[in-house]
Order: structure tokens, then C-alpha cells, then sequence
């Protein structure tokens, strides 16, 4: 028999769930961040169906109780405040944590970028984490997946407005096929600005637009007709530019020591500017690429104008956050 001790609410989540109904937001609670998110965590588990709001502009999250139902999707809403005319992000990929050769000084680096820059978005294109199978780019440095889980999840790094978007690869795969271990409800569990999306191909719809977050396994050809595509996996940094399709599919470099081919290589990463036209739809992407040498380096720029000329009267994906204090 099941206790009925596990439904009862505390009192402190029974004040927070008062406050969802109205709208609360992580940043703005007088609670520590971690522990305002563990008791969001325990009133999901106890079945109330709250969904989450993520902000492109200044790393707000919010919570509100939901009357709908919701379904698994390889989808993810990034809303934006209104009349917000461009987003600077940084994209990333195959950071391999828990291998010999990832860098934890650069991402600890990265965020004092991000900070400094006023970047409050990571795209991260797969490969987040290693996995326990042996590895022909350096070595596994635990045998145990929970393990290698947890501390990668300790070493990463943290900003209470940066918000980091995942679709996970092969190597997050294993964690799924080899030990039951879904990545998709774990992370989020243990780290609230870490949001996988999906497997090998996640949505992100930003203002009337889409951008496509893609990790494919070696044998993978397809090219798809979205708008933007990033791809990680290859570990190179390329960009393809189909004015027919209107569209650019961008290999994202890895930023970690893990190298496939004989070439000098460096750890990478992209900065990127999206600006949107009235209409809600992306009409240019802005490219740096930067290599890191001690700092970010920054060694090329390429700058793409895309089709954004459909008629649209609404904008779906923007709206204010609604704040709340506890």
C-alpha cells in the first residue's frame, strides 16, 4: 500500500504551488536557485503538471501550473520579450565529459564570456557526455555511468541567467542503451539550466522561426530544409549556404581536445547572432568562429542573409515573464 504521507504537500511547497498559479520565476525568488528547483521537482513528482518557460533575453525561467496535456516532443519554445530585434547565442558541441581530453578551464572560460557579453543562451549540438565504452580519442576516466553523470553535472559550470539547449548524440545514446539511463529526464532533474530537448535532432522555435539543433551518427546523409541547422558530431567547424533552399546547415567545431584527423586542430566554438525581421522570422545570421589559445581567438566571420519576406501578423513566441517573488 502506498503511503499517503508521499502526496502530502510541505508547507513551503504548498506556498510555492500558490505562487505558480500565478507565475513564478526562478531568478527572482528570495530561495536559493537549487533549492526553489528541488521543491519544483517534488511537486512534479507528486503529479502536478507544471511546464516550463525559458527567456532567450536574460535567462529567466518560469514555472506555471498547466491545464493541458502534455506529450513528448522534440520540441522546444524559447520565447523572447517583445519588440526584441536580434539574440546573441553561443553554439557549441561535443564537449565529451568524462573523457581524458575534455576542457572544464574553457567552459569555465565560456561563461565568463557569456557574462561579459551579455549572452544568456547556449546551444549545445551533442555528445555532452562520453560514456563508459572505450574511446579511441583519450580515456574514459570512470567505469560507471551514474558517476561519470554526476560529476560532469558538479564540474559544468553555472550562471543563474544562463540557459544552456541540448540535443543529446550517440555518446549520450549509451547511457540510455547500455544502463536504462535517460538523459533526457535525468539532467533536468539534477540541473534546471541544463535542458535536453531531444535525441539526435531538437526544434527550437524562437519568435515565428525555427532552428535546428543536430547530432547524426556516422552514417546520416540527410540534409534537411530547414532554416538553420546545426550540426555537431564531425567535430570540424564548416558552413553550407543553399540560397535555393534557403538555408544553412553549419558543422559546429568541438570544444574539447577530442580529435579525429591529423590536422592542427584547436578547441571552438561559434558565436551567433540571429537578427529577425517585423514579421517574427529569422533574416540574418551572424557567424564568428573562435578558436581558444589560453582566451577566445576569434578567426573568421561570415554573415548570411536569409529569405524573411511571408506575410505574418502575429508574432507566437514572445511575451513578458510574469514575476513573482516568494
Amino acid at each position: 500500500m502506498i503511503s499517503l504521507s508521499k502526496l502530502i504537500l510541505t508547507k513551503k511547497q504548498e506556498e510555492l504551488l500558490q505562487l505558480l498559479k500565478d507565475g513564478v520565476t526562478l531568478t527572482e525568488s528570495k530561495l536559493p536557485t537549487k533549492q526553489t528547483y528541488k521543491r519544483i521537482i517534488n511537486l512534479k513528482n507528486k503529479g502536478y503538471n507544471i511546464i516550463r518557460q525559458d527567456f532567450a533575453n536574460n535567462g529567466i525561467t518560469q514555472f506555471k501550473l498547466a491545464t493541458d496535456l502534455v506529450s513528448e516532443s522534440d520540441t522546444k519554445i524559447l520565447y523572447t520579450l517583445p519588440n526584441t530585434d536580434s539574440l546573441r547565442t553561443i553554439v557549441l558541441s561535443d564537449l565529451h565529459l568524462g573523457n581524458s581530453l575534455q576542457r572544464i578551464d574553457i567552459l569555465n572560460d565560456l561563461y565568463d564570456y557569456c557574462i561579459n557579453n551579455n549572452i544568456h543562451i547556449i546551444l549545445n549540438c551533442g555528445d555532452f557526455l562520453e560514456g563508459i565504452d572505450k574511446t579511441s580519442v583519450g580515456k574514459v576516466l570512470t567505469k560507471d555511468y551514474q558517476e561519470q553523470l554526476l560529476t560532469a553535472l558538479n564540474d559544468f559550470p553555472y550562471d543563474k541567467n544562463i540557459i544552456n539547449l541540448l540535443v543529446l548524440g550517440n555518446h549520450d545514446s549509451s547511457f540510455i542503451e547500455k544502463e536504462n539511463l535517460n538523459l533526457l529526464f535525468s539532467i533536468p532533474n539534477l540541473r534546471h539550466d541544463i535542458v535536453p530537448i531531444a535525441y539526435k535532432k531538437a526544434n527550437i522555435n524562437i519568435k515565428n522561426d525555427n532552428i535546428v539543433l543536430l547530432h547524426p551518427n556516422d552514417n546520416y546523409k540527410q540534409r534537411f530544409n530547414d532554416k538553420i541547422i546545426f550540426r555537431g558530431h564531425s567535430h570540424l567547424s564548416r558552413q553550407i549556404f543553399d540560397s535555393n533552399r534557403n538555408n544553412i546547415y553549419i558543422y559546429v567545431p568541438t570544444c574539447s581536445d577530442v580529435f579525429h584527423n591529423n590536422g592542427y586542430e584547436l578547441p571552438s566554438i561559434l558565436d551567433v547572432t540571429f537578427n529577425f525581421a517585423n514579421n517574427g522570422l529569422i533574416k540574418e545570421v551572424d557567424i564568428l568562429t573562435l578558436v581558444y589559445i589560453n582566451k577566445f581567438i576569434k578567426v573568421s566571420s561570415t554573415k548570411k542573409s536569409l529569405n524573411a519576406n511571408k506575410m505574418i501578423n502575429k508574432i507566437k513566441y514572445e511575451e513578458e515573464p510574469n514575476i513573482k517573488k516568494l
